[in-house]
């Protein structure tokens, strides 16, 4: 079968209008702007009305629709696949008393789907996996809280003179031993492609960078290995001036900090201020910390990220982090390959992490992180935040921001504190107020409807689309959903304040204070344990007197001998139950003997609560239970 003959929506146009204005004939308008004669025939005499080829989509009244719901869903974290599509497409027409798909399984096919991938210009995109606290944070009023206070710290600090030299920027990154491979090349079609590696699982080893904006200072790094000592042989191959540390975990700890920052203020050139940006880390925000950026001669403000937000804050993780750690997975693979190596030890990382420094930690990658995460230059609107779409991505013009914060579709501030519950009402409120189907009678009441609160949306499905039927499930947030009182940080803060300063001073204090109540209330406690065991040791001799006096009784005969001999075995006496000695009892325990076996027992391994002179253990008790 002969292919259709494609034309250009717009050659067809000027021919029906040569034909219908200017008298020209349907054969010449068909040669000389290069259309179908047939096609421009039945355009002419109104046989059709489209100019796309063939017959029109199942869905097509509702395809701008299933792409606002697909982008809705991609801002909330939680983007459709293409199983999703599909099933939205069989609700719809479902909703819509539509006639089901006409193959068998009555879904749509994949024809369809791609035609409707191209049509509303959609693609697949693998998506990055992030945290829900990274997804949180991940707020336009986080991200404005942020740039209006380092605007204030750059309106402090820009008539002293600052400049992109005297800006720095700190922070630990992970190396592991065991690297993920790249993509390789490989035969068409082989599916079994394999990389080597050093291991199943690696040593981690934390490695401190410290650059400035216009990356003309770029402090040696700092190597953190796992351990209680430092061998000479992880130095071999090292970046020039590395300092090398040892931790418990090999993570950064208080103590390695501190002497981190003293290097870091001894390093630092002549130009004042400096402004240090770094994480919120607890190690980080330390009283000596302040004091020795307080105390020296020099200006040094350290100003902390929001937490969760260093992924599109930070310079370094934006533009850094990712050249570093793939130089490293290259280094590493070139030196497993070259040296015929099984794999790479801690004695191996400095020598792959002095090549990989070499190539990523460059001027241009370091002003590239600057300039994209809008710290120097100063600019806000350098990135897009993630999982949030500018509203030229919908189909249709979306609603005012104050419409949205005016909607009564937000929930009270008293109903809930999760942020995340917020951002699906917003996404709800946003779609379903678009699409909701205005009668002829009263186009306003429609839009009271949709604006009702999340746990009271309207369930009347005549005043709502179908594709907006299909996708609330989808969208509309559990009214189970319920965020627990948090006390962490979740603000952008300079810990050289004055008000910082206070503020962890009066923490300090109230640490102290805890720990001295904490170390009196362990003193009181070994004192008693001390005035009881003294207690036990004095009732255990008296005890001991006791039967000291028994043993020294007259007897008559030849029986005083026996009788001594007896007492000496007694004292050496053990328990039947635990087997523990008389002697070496200082609890004073109660112990109790068999009037038959004549063997001692505790009595709290019998649990017997009260003294029985006619005591039997169970091995001489009567077996009555035995006779008939």
């Amino acid at each position: 079968m002969a292919p259709y003959r494609q034309f250009v929506i717009r050659d067809m146009e000027l021919a029906l209008n040569a034909i219908r204005n200017g008298g020209m004939s349907i054969r010449s308008a068909a040669k000389n702007y290069g259309v179908p004669y047939i096609s421009l025939n039945r355009h002419y005499k109104g046989a059709t009305k489209t100019f796309q080829p063939g017959r029109k989509p199942k869905l097509q009244t509702y395809e701008s629709e299933l792409r606002d719901a697909v982008v809705i869903m991609v801002d909330m974290g939680h983007g459709a696949s293409k199983q999703d599509v599909m099933d939205l497409a069989v609700q719809t027409a479902e909703k819509a008393e539509r006639a089901p798909f006409k193959n068998r399984e009555q879904r749509p096919s994949d024809r369809w789907y791609k035609a409707f991938m191209k049509r509303q210009q959609l693609c697949l995109r693998q998506p990055e996996n992030m945290s829900a606290a990274r997804f949180r944070m991940a707020t336009i009023q986080v991200r404005d809280e942020f740039f209006s206070k380092l605007k204030e710290v750059f309106d402090k600090l820009l008539p002293l003179g600052l400049k992109a030299g005297q800006i720095y920027n700190t922070d630990e990154t992970g190396l592991c031993v065991v690297t993920k491979s790249g993509k390789v090349i490989a035969p068409k079609g082989s599916r079994n492609v394999r990389a080597r590696t050093g291991g199943e699982r690696g040593e981690n080893v934390t490695a401190i960078v410290t650059v400035n904006a216009s990356g003309s200072h770029i402090l040696p790094p700092t190597l953190i290995y796992r351990g209680k000592s430092l061998n000479f042989k992880l130095t071999d191959g090292e970046p020039e001036g590395t300092v090398f540390a040892y931790s418990k975990k090999s993570f950064i700890d208080s103590e390695l900090f501190v002497e981190w920052f003293q290097r870091f203020i001894d390093a630092l050139p002549p130009p004042r201020p400096v402004l240090l940006l770094m994480d919120g880390h607890a190690c980080h925000i330390q009283l000596k910390v302040i004091e020795m950026a307080r105390a020296n001669s020099i200006h040094i403000l350290c100003f902390c990220f929001p937490p969760h937000t260093t992924s599109y804050l930070q310079p370094l993780d934006v533009g850094v982090f990712k050249p570093l750690k793939s130089a490293f997975s290259q280094e590493s693979s070139k030196l497993i390959r070259k040296n015929k190596l099984k794999q790479i030890n801690r004695y191996q990382v400095a020598r792959v992490l002095g090549s990989a420094w070499a190539k990523a930690i460059t001027p241009m990658n370091i002003q590239g992180g600057f300039r994209r995460s809008g710290i120097w230059p100063y600019n806000p609107d350098a990135f897009v935040l993630p999982g949030v779409h500018s509203d030229s991505t919908l189909s249709t013009a979306s609603d005012s921001p104050s419409d949205l914060e005016q909607s009564p579709i937000l929930p009270s501030t008293g109903a809930t504190n999760n942020s995340q519950t917020l951002s699906v009402c917003r996404n709800l409120h946003r779609f379903m107020h678009k699409h909701a189907t205005a009668t002829e009678s009263n186009t306003e009441s429609d839009i009271n409807i949709v604006r009702t609160p999340c746990q009271n949306i309207t369930n009347d499905s005549e005043r709502l689309t179908p594709v907006v039927q299909a996708v609330k499930s989808l969208l509309q947030p559990s009214e189970e959903v319920a965020s627990k009182p948090t006390r962490r940080v979740t603000i952008t803060r300079l810990i050289t304040s004055d008000e910082f300063m206070k503020e962890i001073m009066v923490k300090e204090a109230e640490k102290e204070r805890d720990k001295r109540e904490r170390m009196d209330k362990r003193k009181r406690g070994a004192e008693k344990k001390t005035i009881n065991r003294n207690n036990a040791k004095k009732k255990k001799s008296t005890v001991e007197s006791d039967l000291s006096e028994d043993c020294d009784s007259p007897s008559e005969g030849d029986d005083s001998d026996h009788n001594s001999s007896q007492c000496s075995d007694e004292d050496n006496e053990k328990c039947g139950v635990c087997m523990g000695s008389f002697q070496n009892d200082f609890n004073g325990e109660q112990w109790i003997q068999c009037k038959e076996c004549k063997v001692w027992f505790h009595m709290a391994c019998l649990h017997l609560e009260d003294f029985d002179p006619k005591f039997s253990c169970e091995d001489c008790v009567p077996l009555t239970h035995l006779k008939k």
